[in-house]
């Protein structure tokens, strides 16, 4: 069993837990977190799947005491960087799953200090990408969504390298896309929309 206690120079006070037989892998069995405190606090909770594969074996069970309104991790809760969600394109994952929905698995909610948690989304499931031997393959997750995201970036930079960071963010927002999946926006399930790199490129060539 593994434990620390560590605290950001926010004053934001962590504490991690680690369960495990050996080195790796996974330990059986229910475990319980009692948490008491003379004041009326929110605790962030997310469990780490590094070693199951993400097959998702490990998860809360109290659900009367659990909410998902807050389910932005790191890294995208850094500071100054461009949190991207992930919505279904080509493939439907599974029988909720909708062709241009929300992906069950995107971060939603707020960060710790009230700002937003998504910025924008991206096709995140399921998308393609090469493969070996001059191949394509499936490609899904918000792994998936982030570099459509890094590409228009790319694209963006490659027009007018001058370019700041809080420009390509909001510039990427500006043009960001509202349909009926969406609803109206900006939320703390899409951000500002659906990425639109066309309108992003077009912006950046009407600024010169």
């Amino acid at each position: 069993m593994y434990y620390s206690r560590e605290v950001s120079s926010k004053d934001n006070v962590m504490f991690r837990f680690g369960f495990s037989q050996m080195d790796s892998g996974t330990v059986d069995g229910n475990w319980k977190i009692n948490v008491t405190s003379t004041k009326d606090i929110t605790i962030d909770g997310f469990l780490v799947d590094v070693t199951q594969s993400w097959g998702g074996s490990t998860h809360w069970t109290s659900k009367d005491k659990i909410t998902d309104e807050g389910t932005v991790t790191f890294p995208s809760t850094s500071d100054s960087l461009i949190a991207v969600g992930a919505y279904t394109v080509n493939f439907a994952f599974g029988p909720d799953d909708k062709l241009g929905g929300l992906c069950y698995y995107s971060g939603r909610g707020y960060n710790i200090d009230g700002k937003m948690g998504i910025d924008i989304c991206a096709p995140g499931h399921s998308t393609f990408t090469t493969s070996p031997s001059n191949s394509y393959t499936l490609f899904s997750g918000t792994s998936s969504a982030a570099p459509h995201v890094v590409g228009t970036v790319a694209l963006m930079l490659q027009y007018d390298p001058t370019l700041t960071h809080a420009q390509v963010r909001n510039i990427l927002k500006a043009t960001a896309t509202k349909d009926e999946f969406t609803g109206n926006l900006p939320n703390t399930n899409w951000g500002f929309g659906k990425l639109n790199p066309e309108a992003a490129i077009k912006y950046v060539m009407k600024m010169k």
